[in-house]
C-alpha cells in the first residue's frame, strides 16, 4: 500500500469522527479536522507503521497539514533510511 493511502486510511478510520472521505489535499489541522490529541496518535502511527520518527523541528504545518504533505515527509525519510 502506498504511504499516502495508508496514512489516509488511518486518519479516516481511526481519527475522524464519523464517515469522512479525505482528499489528499484536505487541510487536516488548519481546518480543525484533527486536534493535538489526534496529532500524537498520528505520529505514533507513523513511527509504528513506517519505522520513522518525525522530529520536533519537522512538525510544521507544511509537513503535517495534508495527507500529501505528511506522505512526502515519510517517503523522504524512508528513502534516506529513516533518518533526516
Amino acid at each position: 500500500m502506498e504511504v499516502a493511502d495508508a496514512v489516509s486510511s488511518f486518519i479516516e478510520q481511526d481519527l475522524l469522527q464519523g464517515p469522512t472521505k479525505l482528499e489528499r489535499t484536505t487541510p487536516l489541522f488548519s481546518a480543525r479536522l484533527l486536534d493535538s490529541v489526534a496529532l500524537v496518535e498520528l505520529l505514533s502511527y507513523v513511527e509504528e507503521e513506517f519505522g520513522v520518527k518525525i522530529k520536533a523541528s519537522e512538525m510544521r504545518p507544511e509537513n503535517l497539514d495534508t495527507v500529501d504533505a505528511l506522505a512526502r515527509l515519510i517517503q523522504g525519510k524512508l528513502d534516506s533510511g529513516g533518518e533526516g
